[in-house]
């Protein structure tokens, strides 16, 4: 699947990103990224720049971030190992959040595991 997610429609928008970029940098300071490339972040290595960029590896940290950007109502675009899209030139008017969540688990015929896992490993591990 392809898609490009700058023209993906968003129920709500902050009037002002600008002003919302400067909120979620003052909250989760360093791992704020403002005006990120996304180009390296996905399989085919194009694409635009991100107004607002976090990684997160912790349930909590994705909890938060959630929390921040629905409150502040800025569109918000989960991102995974990046294969199979496609990032406009343009960019991304938002915040894109990488989810990094590593863990693995076997719960009796179940594996759980985080989802920033590569399936790669998920199989490694299952066999």
């Amino acid at each position: 699947m392809y898609i490009n997610i700058v023209n993906m429609p968003h129920k709500n928008t902050c009037r002002n990103i600008d002003s919302a970029a400067k909120i979620l940098n003052k909250q989760f300071g360093d791992i704020i990224f403002l005006d990120h490339s996304l180009a390296n972040l996905t399989s085919f290595g194009t694409g635009g720049r991100a107004k607002i960029f976090i990684e997160v590896s912790t349930v909590a940290a994705l909890a938060a971030i959630t929390k921040s950007s629905h409150e502040l109502e800025i569109p918000v675009f989960m991102l995974g190992g990046g294969s199979n899209l496609l990032v406009s030139d343009a960019g991304y008017n938002g915040l894109i959040i990488k989810n990094s969540i590593k863990g693995k688990e076997i719960s009796g015929t179940d594996i759980i595991c985080g989802a920033g896992e590569l399936l790669h490993d998920i199989v490694n591990f299952s066999a």
